[in-house]
């Protein structure tokens, strides 16, 4: 795709899902119940599924009582700048569930704390948008 370099421009769903997959860490945001939350996470994407572990806690409470969630990447390819929004349903996963075969190898933590459990967000729907750097003397250019 030829792209304007000053211009915004929407990606495909193909697109979205290669550019979400090219990432290791995204981030979840879910409802706590009284005020949203954005959390960093690994993630792996298979079949057009987000995968995440996680241990006991935040993400588990809030993604269990309040399934809808999204979950955003965002990077940069050349002089551009992209991010991808993934809506959709979480839902946590029990260990001999058949979708973790592979993933699970895959799904290396950054993080040093135990994450036994694995979630996966199944989309809704999907976004992107690449754009360019700021211009020098715009708004928050240098």
């Amino acid at each position: 795709m030829t792209e304007a370099p000053d211009r915004n421009d929407l990606m495909s769903p193909d697109e979205c899902w290669r550019r979400l997959a090219s990432e290791r860490i995204g981030r979840l945001a879910f409802d706590t119940g009284g005020a949203p939350a954005i959390v960093p996470v690994n993630h792996v994407v298979r079949d057009r599924v987000v995968y995440f572990r996680t241990g006991p806690g935040q993400k588990v409470m809030g993604s269990s009582a309040h399934p809808q969630v999204a979950f955003e990447v965002d990077g940069r390819d050349g002089e551009r700048f992209w991010s991808v929004v993934v809506q959709g349903r979480a839902r946590i996963l029990g260990d001999d569930d058949d979708r973790l075969g592979g993933v699970l190898d895959e799904l290396v933590s950054l993080h040093p704390s135990p994450k036994h459990m694995v979630i996966e967000v199944t989309p809704d729907g999907i976004s992107g948008v690449s754009f360019p750097p700021p211009r020098p003397g715009s708004l928050w250019g240098t």
